[in-house]
């Protein structure tokens, strides 16, 4: 017996730390701070209102995605640059 998938595939913070190479609180902390939110679930009652979830190939993936990218292209060495101090010679 087979078992067919009827939703569309989803995407998580777990794929994402994969394929970025950040931790979740990262990716979340990210999300946040570019304005967005975790999408709603739809769940009355018991259990998460939100989770930070999209479906492959929508808009809002594409979006994430994007944010992500800038952030690990912009980080560089930043996370360094707190530690040392850099001297300028004359």
């Amino acid at each position: 017996m087979t078992k067919t998938k009827t939703a569309a595939a989803t995407v998580g913070v777990s794929d994402l730390e994969k394929e970025f190479g950040l931790q979740g609180r990262v990716i979340r902390q990210v999300l946040r701070k570019a304005g967005l939110k975790a999408p709603k679930t739809g769940i009355e009652g018991f259990g998460p209102r939100a989770r930070y979830e999209w479906t492959e190939g929508s808009k809002d993936l594409q979006q994430v995605r994007s944010i992500l990218q800038e952030f690990v292209s912009s980080r560089g060495d930043a996370h360094r640059s707190g530690r040392t101090k850099r001297v300028e010679v004359e």
